[in-house]
This record gives C-alpha cells, sequence and structure tokens, in this order.
C-alpha cells in the first residue's frame, strides 16, 4: 500500500491499481454542476490526510457521497491524480 506522499509524487496521471489508505478530516455538501453536454451532475470534495500528507479528493459518483463523510478511514482504488488532487469516479 502506498502513502498520500507516494501517490501525489508519481509522475502518471492516468488510472492508479496501486491504493492508499487516508482517513477523511474534511468533507463539504455536494454540489451541482452543469457539464458541457447541458447534463445536471454533482460533485463531493474531501480532505484525506494519512501519517504524512493531506490530499483533496473529488468525487462525481454520487453512490460513493455517502462514505465519503468525516473522521471515516477510506481505500483509494484505481483513482486518478490530477494537478495536485485525487478524482474518484
Amino acid at each position: 500500500m502506498s502513502t498520500l506522499e507516494e501517490i501525489m509524487n508519481m509522475d502518471q496521471s492516468m488510472p492508479y491499481d496501486k491504493s492508499a489508505r487516508g482517513r477523511v478530516v474534511f468533507a463539504s455538501s455536494p454540489e451541482t454542476y452543469t457539464d458541457a453536454n447541458g447534463e445536471t451532475k454533482q460533485a463531493k470534495s474531501v480532505a484525506i490526510a494519512d501519517d504524512k500528507k493531506a490530499v483533496k479528493v473529488v468525487s462525481y459518483d454520487p453512490t460513493q457521497f455517502n462514505k465519503l463523510v468525516e473522521g471515516k478511514t477510506i481505500m483509494l482504488r484505481n483513482f486518478i491524480r490530477r494537478d495536485g488532487y485525487i478524482i474518484l469516479t
């Protein structure tokens, strides 16, 4: 299992097959937005932290929102790293 620091220092931004674990230290309410196709969608931003680093995580999957709660430990798998944050789809 990788640390958040190792994940954020990797060169690639494609989906990772490695996993990382962190505790949700902040969770926003889901935000509604309109995509380029005119569809209404939702996103939820959280901050997760391990022993060395805190990272912003954005989820675009409403079925995952109930798992992204402050104080809960989550396992990240098959995610995308982009511009200093992690995307869950």
